[in-house]
C-alpha cells in the first residue's frame, strides 16, 4: 500500500518513502516538481498584472501620438464645459513690465487661446513658430495670451527672461506674468507648455499639455471660431 502511495505518476516507479519520491521528482521531472509548487504564485501574479494593465473607464484624458517630439501629452475635451477662472495679471513686453494689468474678462465675447509657459522651457520655445503662425492667421478672431509661470524664478528673473523671449522671437501677442502663481493653481497647470482654448463664453473646451503639431491646435481653433 505504501508503494502505491509513493508511486511516480509520470514514470510509474515506486518508492519506499515520500522523501524518496520527492527526490526522484526533483531530479528526473524538474518541470513538474517546480510547476506544482510555483503554479499558484504564478496565477496570482498574472491576475494582479492583468488588473494593473487593464484600462480604466471614465477617464477624461485621451493620449495623442503627435508627429513631433513631445513632453507629456494630455488632451481633454469635455461635454460639461466649465467656465475658465478670471485672472488679473501684469503685462510684460520686450522692455519688461508695462503699467497695465490684464483681465481675462476684458475679452468677453471672444474665444481665447491661453498658453501657460516657462520662458526658458525648450518645449515652449520650440512651439513659438507654431503659435506665431496661428496668431498671424487667427489673431483677429481669437485672443492669444501667453502666461509665464515662475517655477523657481524670482519676479525679476521671470520678467527679464520673458522680455528677452518676446524680443528674440518676436512674439507679438499678449504676455502676462503669473507672479503669485494663482493663475497656475486655478487652471491646474502641471507642466509647460499647456494650452487651453476657451470659447466666446470663456468656457474651457480644449486643454493640452506638451508640444503638439500645428494641425492639432489649428483644428481646435477652427472648431471654436466655426
Amino acid at each position: 500500500m505504501g508503494s502505491r502511495r509513493n508511486r511516480c505518476r509520470l514514470c510509474g516507479k515506486s518508492f519506499s518513502t515520500d522523501i524518496a519520491l520527492r527526490r526522484h521528482l526533483k531530479e528526473r521531472h524538474r518541470g513538474y516538481y517546480y510547476g506544482i509548487r510555483l503554479g499558484p504564485f504564478i496565477a496570482i501574479a498574472a491576475i494582479l498584472l492583468a488588473v494593473l494593465l487593464a484600462p480604466h473607464s471614465g477617464t477624461a484624458l485621451t493620449a495623442i501620438t503627435p508627429s513631433t517630439p513631445t513632453t507629456s501629452i494630455v488632451q481633454t475635451r469635455s461635454s460639461q464645459k466649465e467656465v475658465a477662472p478670471d485672472f488679473e495679471l501684469p503685462e510684460i513686453d520686450e522692455l519688461g513690465l508695462t503699467d497695465k494689468k490684464i483681465k481675462l474678462s476684458q475679452f468677453s465675447g471672444k474665444p481665447v487661446l491661453i498658453e501657460f509657459m516657462f520662458p526658458i522651457c525648450d518645449h515652449c520655445i520650440k512651439m513659438t513658430p507654431t503659435i506665431k503662425e496661428l496668431y498671424e492667421k487667427y489673431g483677429d478672431r481669437v485672443v492669444f495670451i501667453s502666461i509665464t509661470v515662475k517655477w523657481y524664478l524670482t519676479d525679476q528673473q521671470l520678467v527679464k527672461l520673458t522680455a528677452d523671449l518676446i524680443k528674440k522671437y518676436e512674439r507679438r501677442w499678449l504676455h502676462l506674468g503669473d507672479m503669485d502663481g494663482k493663475a497656475q493653481t486655478s487652471y491646474r497647470i502641471r507642466a509647460t507648455p499647456t494650452y487651453i482654448l476657451l470659447d466666446s463664453k470663456h468656457r474651457v473646451v480644449w486643454k493640452h499639455e506638451g508640444e503638439l503639431p500645428k494641425d492639432y491646435l489649428e483644428r481646435a481653433i477652427l472648431e471654436v471660431i466655426g
